[in-house]
């Protein structure tokens, strides 16, 4: 098992059940990286997750369908796309989506108004204003300033991005959104796949049979058509592609990469 060198409390109560439970030798890796070695699991406690592409397409379009996108990504968790690579009517877009984003609350868990609680520590919350400071120093635009009360981040839009900016190629784990223009089709989808990760994204269109052809174009281990990229059901495999891991979990996928196959023979007679 392996976890972050952080939580050095929760390992020694998990090493402590493993124990109690009859396991001999119980191994723990503490890994040395930012936040989290379980780099599947996307954070819901904070505006960002693994390192996630959104992409809107062009077609039959109109300013009520930005809206609706907006809110989708906004409202509904999908907010966690890192990345989102729109389309023409961009400015429209980004009206609606800055809208939506700017009614999110951020504060106490406990209260059940607020939308997204606070960010795991002080270090994370440190990483994340770097990473919104490198960026805007490299040309982005500010587009929703967010506010740090403790460790609390309300959400930050920077529209105008390129995908080399620091909170575009990187994960920020945290409440960042980078807006990216595109003037087509072919180079949403290329500025889609421009990264090292690839767990999942979402695709937003009006035309649903196309929306599932460019899902297919995206190098992620999943992608989800005019819905929040956070999805996992039992039922479906769970994993990534790139540096977003190897293999797949949930139902028969987890059964097979946790499974070795042996085949036993018992020959009854001599051959000869």
């Amino acid at each position: 098992m392996e976890t972050s060198e952080r939580y050095r409390l929760c390992v020694e109560a998990l090493q402590g059940y493993a124990e109690d439970a009859g396991f001999s030798d119980v191994v723990i890796g503490l890994s040395g990286g930012m936040d989290s070695s379980i780099v599947a699991v996307m954070c819901v406690d904070a505006f960002g997750a693994d390192h996630v592409h959104g992409v809107l397409l062009p077609g039959p379009y109109s300013s009520e369908h930005s809206v609706e996108d907006a809110r989708e990504l906004a409202g509904n968790l999908g907010i966690e796309a890192q990345v989102v690579s729109v389309c023409e009517p961009y400015e429209a877009f980004e009206r609606a989506f800055v809208a939506a984003a700017s009614q999110l609350k951020a504060g106490d868990p406990a209260d059940p108004t607020a939308f997204m609680g606070p960010i795991i520590n002080e270090g994370q919350v440190a990483s994340i204003e770097s990473y919104v400071q490198q960026t805007i120093d490299a040309g982005a635009r500010v587009a929703l300033e967010g506010r740090t009360e403790g460790n609390v981040i309300s959400p930050w839009i920077l529209a105008d991005c390129t995908n080399d900016m620091p909170a575009c190629c990187n994960e920020v784990f945290g409440p960042v959104c980078c807006l990216v223009k595109a003037a087509d089709e072919d180079e949403a989808v290329r500025i889609a796949n421009d990264t090292d990760y690839g767990l999942s994204g979402s695709v937003f269109t009006t035309d649903l049979f196309h929306g599932m052809e460019v899902a297919r174009r995206i190098e992620s281990g999943m992608v989800h058509v005019n819905d929040q990229s956070i999805n996992d059901e039992p039922q479906c495999m769970f994993g990534g592609e790139k540096c977003s891991g190897v293999g797949r979990f949930n139902a028969q996928w987890v059964v097979d990469k946790f499974t070795t196959e042996q085949w036993v023979s018992v020959q009854a007679q001599p051959r000869f």
